[in-house]
C-alpha cells in the first residue's frame, strides 16, 4: 500500500502522466501553435495584461543599455553583447539548437536534412530526459531573433530580480528589450519569441517573476494558433509535453522550497558554496537537504556493488549513498510515480538513475564524511547521507519532509501536504 505522499504524487503530483498532461493542456488553452515563418511579426497581442509589461522602473533591475549594433542574437536564446565577457542567457526560454561551422557537414546533420524522424529518433534513443539538439526550428528561432532587433535603435538588458543576475556558467541571465527611436513602444523579446512559437515558457528554473502571467497567455495564444514549435507540421522537438511536465515539476520545486524554509529554517538548499558551509558545521548530526540530480552529468547517479550513489545539489553536492541494491530498487519504485513514471502492478522499475536524473529531491539522515577520513582543512570536502529506507528521500516539487529517525522536522507519513 503506498505512504500518503505516494497516493498524493499519483493524483495530484506535476508528473502523473495523464492526468498531468490534461491539466498543462487546459492551462495552455488547448492544442497547437501556429506555423508562421521565422522573423515574421506575431500578431498583436490578444494579451489582456499587455500595459503590465513595460521596462523596470527600478534601475535595479536594469543590467544596461547597448547600441543595437553591439547585440548579436546567438541563437534564438542567446545574445553576444561586444563588451560583455560572457554571452547573456535570455530568461524564461529554451529555443532548440543550431548547427554552427562543421557540424553543418556533419553525418547526423545529414540525416536531420534527409529523414527528420529517424534523425531526432538517433539523438535520443535511450535518453530518458528530454534533450537538447540541433532543429530546422531552432535555425528559425535564430533568425526570428536576428530580425528582431534588425529595426531597434538600442537594446535594454533587465533582470527578472535583483538577487538572480547570472546563472551556473557565469552568464548573465536577462530579458531583452528592443528600443526604437521612432516612437514603437519598447517590445520585449523573451515574450515575442513565446507568443510567436519559437520557444515555451520555460519555467525550469523557476517562473517569471515580473511577467510569468504574460508568458502563460503569450503561449496559449501561441499554441491555439499553432506557431513554430506548435505546428505539427514543422520539423521541432516532438516531446514538447513531457518537457513541460519536467519544467512544471522543477518549478513547483523551487517554489516548495521556500515554504519549506519559512516553515523549517534548519532545511539546507544546496548548489551554493554557502550550503557546504554549511553542513561541514553540522557533521555528526541529522540534516535535511534540498537538491537537484544534475541532468547533465552521467555520473550523477552510479550503480555499484554495494547499492547507489547520489550527488545532489552541484556544483557544491554531497553524496547520498542508498546502501544496497534491493533498497534503490525500492525508492525507484516509490519514486517512479511522482516523476511521471507510472509502473504496472508488479512492474519492475526502471534503474533509479532514470527515475531521479534531473529532478529535485529532499533527503534527510546524519551527515558525516563516510569512509573517507579527510583532514579538517582538506579542499576535497566529501559530505555523506546514508540512506537506509526509502522514507529518506521525497520528491522536492510535493513539498513534503522525508522521515528519519531524528532528523529535523521530520513528518508521519501522510501528513504535511504540500501548500
Amino acid at each position: 500500500m503506498r505512504d500518503g505522499w505516494q497516493r498524493r504524487a499519483a493524483v495530484r503530483g506535476p508528473g502523473s502522466g495523464a492526468a498531468l498532461a490534461a491539466a498543462l493542456l487546459a492551462m495552455a488553452l488547448g492544442a497547437g501553435v501556429v506555423q508562421g515563418q521565422a522573423g515574421a511579426a506575431p500578431p498583436s497581442g490578444s494579451l489582456a495584461d499587455a500595459d503590465a509589461v513595460a521596462p523596470a522602473a527600478d534601475p535595479v533591475l536594469v543590467f544596461g543599455e547597448y547600441p543595437a549594433g553591439d547585440v548579436e542574437a546567438v541563437d534564438g536564446d542567446t545574445l553576444r553583447v561586444r563588451g560583455l565577457e560572457r554571452p547573456v542567457r535570455l530568461l524564461a526560454l529554451d529555443t532548440e539548437e543550431v548547427l554552427h561551422g562543421s557540424d553543418l557537414d556533419a553525418p547526423l546533420a545529414r540525416l536531420m536534412r534527409e529523414d527528420f524522424a529517424r534523425y531526432v529518433r538517433a539523438v535520443t534513443e535511450g535518453k530518458h530526459l528530454p534533450v537538447k539538439y540541433a532543429t530546422p526550428m531552432g535555425v528559425s528561432a535564430s533568425a526570428f531573433a536576428r530580425e528582431f532587433f534588425a529595426g531597434a535603435a538600442r537594446v535594454r538588458l533587465e533582470l527578472d530580480r535583483p538577487e538572480r543576475s547570472t546563472g551556473r556558467y557565469g552568464r548573465a541571465l536577462c530579458y531583452a528589450w528592443a528600443i526604437f527611436d521612432d516612437g514603437r513602444p519598447p517590445q520585449l523579446y523573451n515574450l515575442e519569441a513565446v507568443r510567436a512559437g519559437m520557444s515555451p515558457y520555460c519555467v525550469k528554473y523557476g517562473r517569471s517573476a515580473r511577467f510569468d502571467g504574460a508568458f502563460r497567455a503569450a503561449q496559449a495564444e501561441a499554441r491555439q494558433a499553432r506557431r513554430g514549435i506548435w505546428d505539427p507540421a514543422l520539423r521541432h522537438y516532438p516531446d514538447y509535453e513531457r518537457r513541460l511536465a519536467w519544467w512544471e515539476r522543477r518549478a513547483l520545486a523551487l517554489e516548495q522550497l521556500e515554504r519549506l524554509r519559512a516553515e523549517h529554517p534548519e532545511l539546507i538548499a544546496l548548489g551554493e558554496a554557502a550550503a557546504i558551509r554549511a553542513l561541514v558545521r553540522r557533521q555528526g548530526r541529522p540534516v535535511t537537504v534540498w537538491g537537484i540530480v544534475d541532468e547533465h552529468d552521467p555520473q550523477a547517479v552510479r550503480e555499484h556493488e554495494r547499492g547507489v550513489d547520489i550527488l545532489i545539489g552541484q556544483p557544491y553536492e554531497i553524496h547520498v549513498e542508498v546502501r544496497g541494491r534491493e533498497l534503490a530498487r525500492q525508492i525507484a519504485r516509490a519514486l517512479a510515480p511522482a516523476f511521471g513514471r507510472e509502473l504496472p502492478q508488479g512492474a519492475e522499475p526502471p534503474p533509479l538513475a532514470e527515475v531521479i536524473h534531473g529532478e529535485a529531491l529532499v533527503v534527510c539522515g546524519p551527515l558525516d564524511r563516510g569512509d573517507l577520513p579527510l583532514p579538517r582543512r582538506s579542499k576535497q570536502t566529501y559530505l555523506r547521507i546514508a540512506v537506509r529506507s526509502p522514507d529518506q528521500i521525497r520528491p522536492a516539487h510535493l513539498g513534503l519532509l522525508p522521515r528519519d529517525a531524528g532528523a529535523p522536522g521530520a513528518e508521519p507519513p501522510g501528513d504535511g501536504a504540500a501548500r
